[in-house]
């Protein structure tokens, strides 16, 4: 899918960076731009993810239709 977006994530291994996690949206579609934005926690156990592109309906965490794409560039954030 075209612009759909994606993440990976690094860690150091004795001196060389190495990609350890590709990570896509739960509902990946064209253009959604997942990955836009991206912040981790201090304890580095949440991150979080944005796709400025995201159409989706959904108001609330887990509720309505996440294939449904109504709403425009409404974008959205993704918690791993």
């Amino acid at each position: 899918l075209n612009s759909a977006g994606a993440v990976y994530l690094y860690a150091l291994d004795d001196g060389v960076v190495k990609a350890t996690t590709y990570i896509k949206a739960s509902n990946p579609g064209a253009n959604d731009l997942f990955g836009t934005s991206v912040a981790m926690s201090d304890d580095g156990g949440t991150l979080a993810v944005g796709a400025i592109g995201e159409d989706g309906i959904g108001r609330d965490v887990n509720k309505g239709d996440p294939d449904n794409n109504e709403l425009i560039n409404s974008g959205a954030v993704y918690l791993y």
